[in-house]
């Protein structure tokens, strides 16, 4: 991936990846949203999105019903989001996984909200977006996993998914206070969506690789 110059640090940590053989493949922007958002609605955009869609949330736990649909859009997570130059090994995900993952949570005392969005007249859950808040810090949630599977692409699913989960997290856990994101800059579409949000970058993160000869 052709990363621009400008986005690698000059301090000593850059220099002993580089000097090690790896490469910057994948630039983070790091953004933050101030909670809570002023304005008609709370401020935030319409979450009906587009027409033959509707919202289903949980907390913590992912209904029995919808288990094996929500291990697929956590395995497509790996293999569709923008990776940039990074060359990862696709993860593999299924109902004992997510359980597994929750329990995991729970133990961290991290209260989790997921916000999955599925097609009416098929009954496919077609994306979802995650935001987890930790007991010991409640003025912050960090938000995890957005996705919007391929073919269902082009009905405002992404924010449809992000707003709504949004207006859960204020009426759930009214305590906090800042949310933060990292998306990969090259992924326009979800950049524009958190800047319609209100999210404002504050920062940036790089994730480096290195080839491995085999012999």
């Amino acid at each position: 991936v052709d990363v621009p110059a400008s986005f690698i640090p000059q301090d000593a940590a850059a220099s002993f990846a580089l000097s090690c053989g790896f490469s910057l493949e994948l630039i983070e922007r790091i953004s933050r949203l101030d909670l809570p958002v002023h304005g008609a609605g709370d401020g935030l955009p319409d979450s009906t999105g587009s027409s033959g869609y509707e919202l289903v949330f949980w907390q913590d736990a992912c209904p029995e019903a919808l288990v094996d649909a929500y291990a697929q859009l956590r395995q497509k997570m790996s293999t569709d989001a923008p990776l940039g130059g990074l060359d990862l090994t696709p993860e593999v995900w299924d109902a004992p996984r997510v359980r597994e993952a929750e329990e995991k949570a729970r133990g961290m005392e991290y209260d989790v909200l997921v916000c999955a969005v599925r097609q009416v007249a098929s009954g496919e859950l077609a994306g979802h977006t995650v935001l987890e808040v930790a007991r010991s810090n409640p003025g912050v949630a960090s938000q995890d996993d957005t996705l919007v599977l391929q073919h269902h692409r082009g009905n405002r699913l992404g924010m449809m998914l992000k707003a709504g989960n949004l207006q859960q997290l204020g009426q759930l856990f009214p305590d906090v206070r800042r949310v933060y994101t990292w998306n990969a800059e090259e992924n326009r579409y979800m950049l524009a969506i958190n800047d319609q949000l209100g999210f404002r970058p504050i920062g940036y993160a790089g994730e480096w690789q290195k080839e491995l000869q085999i012999r």
